[in-house]
């Protein structure tokens, strides 16, 4: 996404970038993008509704996600979330490798792993760097695969890569993790827990993690997963630690944060973007959820973060 012009305006549907407009498409029809490319100019904030890894190869900028921010260097491991804010700024031209892909493509005990956490940055050493390049390298020879096999071969590629990334990661003598192992924590529990209970309440978590945005509620979740009501309430407080309405309301209220700090969108923009239907509702939950209003949480983070060139990213004037 490129900077836009000072006197243009955006609105949340431009912050959001779906794969469907990027120049690059999915590998036919397996929901797996993969590729090695050069970026030689910015990619300002934005999100994306697909999971999304890039190993850097060369080349000198920082990487921002979130409130986090990493110079770019050789080895430099980038997991993105969904709906992760994140921007690559370049000072020279940044060669990596990218991948995107669908939760479909991914067993359901790796992609509880990716939902885990957000910042998932790592730098890798220069033997475990080489490696995960190969991988890259077959699955981007996978295009030229028969299109009988061509799923199994890619998405069997692409569980691989994460597991050897995640192992890398923990090999690392320079992670940005405070503990890679934290990587797995909320998955390991969850997959305890379900030990003794059916998957329902842990693909409910994961139908929830990629929908908050959506008109969701415990009753229509319940009734997605063929769950009455009240025992899915009780299940969902014992397998997830909180209520349904606690966890909602929290990637919620944390995606907001994100969007209140990196953008300069109006409350009105935010609320709906992050699936709230009423501003007084949102303003309150906000309020008591941080401490303060979004438009203090916007000035105190303003006045603390180090200028740079970039230009604003703002709402569209009625």
């Amino acid at each position: 996404m490129t900077s836009p012009d000072s006197n243009k305006r955006f609105s949340a549907e431009n912050l959001y970038l779906p794969a469907a407009l990027n120049k690059n498409n999915y590998t036919d029809d397996t929901g797996i993008y993969v590729c090695e490319r050069e970026i030689t100019r910015n990619y300002y904030m934005h999100w994306h509704d697909v999971l999304e890894i890039e190993l850097f190869i060369s080349g000198e900028g920082t990487l921002q996600v979130n409130d986090c921010i990493y110079n770019i260097s050789p080895g430099l491991i980038n997991f993105v979330n969904y709906y992760d804010f994140h921007e690559i700024l370049v000072k020279n031209p940044i060669r990596l490798y990218h991948l995107h892909f669908e939760n479909t493509a991914v067993a359901d005990n790796l992609l509880d792993r990716l939902l885990a956490a957000s910042n998932q940055v790592c730098l890798l050493n220069e033997a475990d760097t080489k490696q995960i390049i190969k991988l890259f390298e077959l699955m981007i020879a996978g295009k030229e695969i028969g299109e009988e096999i061509r799923n199994q071969y890619l998405s069997g590629l692409l569980n691989s890569l994460i597991i050897y990334c995640f192992e890398s990661c923990k090999r690392s003598e320079d992670t940005y993790l405070k503990d890679i192992n934290l990587l797995s924590s909320e998955a390991a529990v969850l997959s305890k827990r379900g030990e003794s209970r059916t998957n329902t309440i842990l693909n409910a978590i994961r139908y929830v993690k990629m929908n908050f945005t959506e008109k969701i509620t415990m009753s229509s979740v319940a009734k997605l997963f063929y769950t009455q009501e009240q025992y899915f309430c009780t299940k969902f407080h014992e397998v997830a630690g909180v209520t349904f309405t606690e966890y909602l309301r929290g990637l919620r209220l944390n995606h907001a944060s994100n969007i209140v700090k990196h953008t300069l969108l109006p409350v009105k923009e935010i609320y709906s973007a992050c699936g709230y239907q009423s501003k007084s509702h949102f303003m309150r939950e906000f309020k008591k959820y941080f401490g303060v209003s979004p438009m203090q949480m916007r000035k105190e983070y303003r006045s603390r973060k180090p200028r740079n060139n970039q230009q604003e990213i703002s709402s569209t004037k009625n």
